[in-house]
C-alpha cells in the first residue's frame, strides 16, 4: 500500500477485476516495472509515486476467453518532462535539461529497454508530463488467461464486520482513497481524516451521535501528529475506550515498540499490506473481547515485535570485515541490538589497517575478501602478535563448510569457524565463547541436508533469529539484490568468463543458503565448475540457478514468522 523514504510516499493499488493469475512473461514486466518506478522516485524528491494495475479496455487479438489486457500507470510529483522533449525519451532519457544526468545519474538506456520490452509483450507505452508538476509513464501489456486457474469464489467478509463503522487516518490522499474502497468493498462504513485534529473530531462526533467507530486504521508517520501521539490521545478519552486502533507504518523508530504496548495498540501491520492481512487483520482485532489484550510480544496480524537488547549483556567493539551485503546487514543488525558495537569494512586491506590499529575486542573475518583475502589479514595479524604481543580472537566467515576449509581455517590462526549464512544464535554463542575463553576449540557444527522443497524454513528462521522485523528486512534484501547477483552469473556465462563466474557465484551462495539449502549447494557447485574451468559443466548450473532463484523470489514475498514455523514442524514430522 505505501513505503516511505525521506518523505516519497510509494503507493499501489490493483483493481479488483484483475485476474490473480495469468500467462505471460513475468520477468520482462517485472524489468519495465522496476525501471518506471525507479525512474519516478529519482526524479521525485518529495510527493507520491503511485503504481496502478488495472484491465486496458482495448480489445486483444485472439478469442476473448484466451487473452487479456492490462493497463500499468506510474505516477510521481517529480520534476516533469517538458513537451517539447517527451518524442525523445524513449530514445535518450532526458529530463528536464542535461544538468539533470549530472545530478541523478543514468545513461539514458532504461526507457528505450522499457519500451522494447513493451512491445514484446504486445503492448504500447507513453508518457503524460508537465515540468514542475510531474509524469506519468503507462503501458499496456497483453497475458494469456491461466487455463488451469481456480475459479474466482466470492467470500463475504464476516457478519461482524459488516456496516462496521472503521476512521482511515493517513496525511496522503490517495492512500486514504485505496484504503476506503477496500473497505468498502468488505462491506464495512468506512470514512477518513488527513490529519490528528480532523481525526480527533470525526471521533467526538460520531461518539456524540452514538454510532462511534469500533475501528481505527491509523498511520504511524504524519506531519503534525505522528500516529503513536494520536493513539495516546484516543486511550486518553474515557468516551473511545472501546474503540481498537491497528497502526500502520513502513518502518521503526528507537522507543516505538515500548509505545505500542504502553498505548494497547490491537495490532500492527508493516507495509506494503496485503488485501488478505489486512481483512485477517480486522477480524481478529474485532473478534477479542475487550479484556483480551494482545500480546505484547505477538501483535494481531502475525508480525512480532522485535527483542530488546539481551540484560546484562558485555558491550564489545567489533571489526566486521565482511562485502557481501546480506550477511554484512543481517550481522550489523544482530550484533548492534545484543548491544555490542560494530564497525564494518569491506575489503581485506582495509580490514588489516583496522584491526592493527588495537581498539577492537573482536574480528569477523570473511574468508573471500578483495584486495586481501582472510588467510592473508589473520596471517599478518598473527605475525604482528609474536613481535608485539596481545591476541585478537578471529571468527572465520566463509560460506563453504568442508572439513578440510575449517581445518585450513584454524591452521592459519583463526579461533573459530562459522558457516555462512551465520545463525543468530550460533552467532552470539561463538562470540560469548571466545570472550570467556579468549580462544577455544572448534564449535560442534552439523550441515543440515538438502531438503525436498526448495525453501528451507528452518535455515530462514535460525538466521533472522525468530525476529519478524529480522526476517522482513531479510526478504526485502533478499528481493532487492538477488537479480543483480544472478545477472553477473548470467553476464559471466554468456561471455564465458570462467573467473568473473567464479565470483558471482560466490557471491550468491551466502544470499541463497539464507533460504535454501538446495539453491545454496547449486551455487557452491557452479563456484567449484568455474574455478576448474568448466564452463560447458556450469552452463545446466547457471539455468538451475536462474529457476529456483526465480522461484525463491516469489516465496519470499509472503513469508512470515508462522508460515515458516508451520513449514518447519511439518518437515520435523515427514
Amino acid at each position: 500500500m505505501r513505503a516511505h523514504k525521506k518523505g516519497l510516499e510509494l503507493i499501489y493499488q490493483v483493481q479488483s477485476d484483475v485476474p490473480d493469475t495469468l500467462v505471460g512473461d513475468w520477468d520482462r514486466l517485472r524489468q519495465v516495472l522496476l525501471n518506471l518506478v525507479g525512474n519516478a522516485i529519482k526524479f521525485t524528491e518529495a510527493g507520491e509515486v503511485e503504481l496502478r494495475a488495472e484491465l486496458s479496455g482495448e480489445a486483444v487479438s485472439g478469442p476473448a476467453t484466451d487473452q487479456v489486457g492490462l493497463r500499468f500507470a506510474v505516477r510521481d510529483t517529480g520534476i516533469g518532462i517538458p513537451k517539447g522533449k517527451q518524442i525523445q525519451i524513449f530514445r535518450a532519457f532526458e529530463q528536464e535539461d542535461a544538468s539533470t544526468t549530472r545530478k541523478y545519474g543514468g545513461t539514458g538506456l532504461g526507457l528505450t529497454i522499457a519500451s522494447r520490452l513493451v512491445e514484446l509483450m504486445g503492448g504500447t507505452i507513453t508518457v503524460k508530463s508537465e515540468p514542475g508538476r510531474g509524469s506519468t509513464f503507462a503501458f499496456t501489456a497483453r497475458f494469456g488467461r491461466n487455463p488451469h486457474a481456480p475459479k474466482p469464489v466470492s467470500s463475504p467478509p464476516p457478519v461482524l464486520l459488516r456496516e462496521l463503522p472503521v476512521l482511515v487516518v493517513d496525511d496522503n490522499a490517495t492512500n486514504r482513497y485505496i484504503l476506503q474502497e477496500r473497505l468498502r468493498g468488505w462491506q464495512m462504513e468506512p470514512a477518513t481524516a488527513g490529519d490528528g485534529v480532523a481525526a480527533m473530531s470525526a471521533l467526538w462526533d460520531a461518539a456524540a451521535r452514538g454510532r462511534p467507530y469500533a475501528l481505527v486504521l491509523l498511520d504511524a508517520r504524519m506531519p503534525d501528529t505522528d500516529g503513536l501521539a494520536l493513539a495516546a490521545e484516543i486511550r486518553k478519552r474515557a468516551g473511545l475506550s472501546g474503540t481498537r486502533i491497528v497502526l500502520l507504518s513502513s518502518g521503526h523508530r528507537p522507543g516505538d515498540w515500548d509505545r505500542v504496548r504502553e498505548l494497547r495498540i490491537d495490532a500492527h501491520l508493516l507495509k506494503p499490506i496485503q488485501q488478505d492481512e489486512l481483512l485477517d487483520t480486522i477480524y481478529q482485532v474485532m473478534s477479542r473481547s475487550r479484556d483480551d489484550e494482545p500480546s505484547p510480544a505477538r501483535p494481531a496480524g502475525g508480525r512480532e515485535l522485535p527483542t530488546a537488547p539481551t540484560p546484562g549483556t558485555i558491550p564489545l567493539h567489533i571489526l566486521l570485515a565482511e562485502d557481501d551485503e546480506l550477511s554484512a546487514r543481517f550481522m550489523e543488525r544482530l550484533l548492534a541490538r545484543a548491544g555490542h558495537h560494530v564497525r564494518l569494512t569491506t575489503n581485506g586491506r582495509e580490514a588489516l589497517s583496522l584491526a592493527e590499529v588495537g581498539v577492537f575486542d573482536l574480528l569477523l573475518l570473511d574468508i573471500h575478501m578483495p584486495e586481501l583475502d582472510g588467510f592473508g589479514v589473520v596471517g599478518a595479524i598473527r605475525e604482528r602478535e609474536r613481535a608485539a604481543g596481545g591476541h585478537l580472537p578471529v571468527i572465520a566467515l566463509t560460506a563453504r563448510s568442508r572439513q578440510e576449509d575449517r581445518e585450513r581455517c584454524l591452521a592459519a590462526g583463526m579461533d573459530d569457524f562459522l558457516t555462512k549464512p551465520v545463525a543468530a544464535a550460533g552467532l552470539l554463542s561463538a562470540i560469548d565463547r571466545l570472550v570467556a575463553a579468549q580462544g577455544v576449540s572448534l564449535p560442534s557444527q552439523t550441515d543440515a541436508g538438502p531438503s525436498r522443497d526448495l525453501l528451507d524454513p528452518a535455515a530462514v528462521l535460525s538466521i533472522c533469529g525468530d525476529d519478524a522485523e529480522g526476517l522482513r528486512r531479510m526478504c526485502e534484501d533478499f528481493r532487492a539484490c538477488a537479480p543483480t547477483r544472478l545477472a553477473e552469473v548470467g553476464n559471466a556465462s554468456r561471455e564465458r568468463n570462467a573467473e568473473g563466474l567464479r565470483q558471482a557465484a560466490h557471491k550468491l551462495c551466502p544470499w541463497l543458503f539464507a533460504f535454501s539449502t538446495v539453491a545454496g549447494n547449486v551455487a557452491s557447485e557452479l563456484e567449484d565448475r568455474a574455478a576448474q574451468g568448466q564452463l560447458e559443466e556450469a552452463r545446466p548450473l547457471v539455468d538451475r540457478l536462474e529457476t529456483m532463484i526465480h522461484e525463491l523470489m516469489r516465496l519470499v514475498g509472503g513469508l512470515s514468522l508462522e508460515s515458516l514455523r508451520r513449514q518447519a514442524a511439518r518437515a520435523e514430522e515427514s
